[in-house]
């Protein structure tokens, strides 16, 4: 327990006090043991309501910049369902588990996906967050109906990076842009070779002779919307897929 010998408790200090004491004692037992880390009964239920509420509520993260304190939410609606669904012992365990399931793929999707250019103006910042809201629904989607999506770039019609998911590492993606706006039957994108069997003013597909998968490559008002598709891919299914999002990207940047 904190020294509180010269000195009131902090509010961290009492939690970190609680939650260590709670290590020592049995699954269930009775909230009278709080007294023992000074906790009278009215105090100790206080922070027990609050200690539930905090349990209840979305995570967030704290990003500490140099001249500013940021909160991000690591969970969004719809990992809050998923959780709130996995934890509910009124469920058949076997659905308990596929929700569990669905909540780790969706945490995997926010994750990864990776915001690139630091936008500063708050215009440009609540433009990020829709663009990051939208990628964020495509990547759970894309998992839900196993359109087989393993890497997500948005670039603008400069070809500036805007959006990239953190798994994939693209340093030659203006050398592909470049062939590709050029016309060119085939391009190097990763140190992999594709080649373009299927162009339209509509999308773009490209496939790896050595089935090491395929690029599919949407343009959008503002931009390009590009996706690394796994060799097993339906490359129909999923470009027609991507065209939907490319829709409600239309306009964003």
């Amino acid at each position: 327990m904190s020294n509180t010998t010269n000195r009131r408790r902090t509010l961290i200090e009492r939690a970190q006090d609680i939650f260590e004491f709670m290590k020592t004692q049995d699954d269930i037992f009775p909230k009278s043991n709080l007294k023992n880390i000074g906790l009278n009964p009215r105090a100790a239920e206080r922070w027990l309501k609050l200690i539930e509420f905090i349990q209840d509520q979305p995570k967030i993260r704290v990003i500490q910049t140099e001249h500013n304190t940021l909160i991000e939410k690591t969970e969004g609606k719809y990992q809050e369902i998923m959780k709130n669904m996995m934890l509910d012992e009124s469920l058949p365990f076997t659905q308990r588990l596929q929700h569990a399931n669905d909540y780790l793929k969706s945490i995997y999707v926010r994750e990864r996906l990776t915001e690139i250019k630091n936008y500063k103006k708050k215009g440009d910042m609540k433009i990020m967050e829709d663009i990051k809201k939208i990628m964020e629904e495509l990547g759970i989607e894309s998992l839900e109906k196993n359109i087989n999506l393993a890497g997500l770039v948005i670039v603008n019609e400069s070809q500036e990076l805007i959006y990239q998911t953190s798994n994939w590492d693209l340093p030659d993606l203006q050398s592909a842009l470049s062939d590709i706006k050029k016309g060119e039957d085939s391009f190097k994108l990763n140190t992999l070779d594709f080649k373009i069997v299927e162009r339209s003013s509509e999308g773009i597909i490209a496939t790896n002779l050595n089935s090491m998968g395929h690029i599919l490559y949407v343009p959008f008002q503002g931009g390009i919307l590009l996706s690394y598709a796994m060799p097993q891919a339906d490359l129909k299914k999923a470009i027609e897929f991507l065209k939907q999002y490319a829709k409600k990207l239309k306009g964003k940047i």
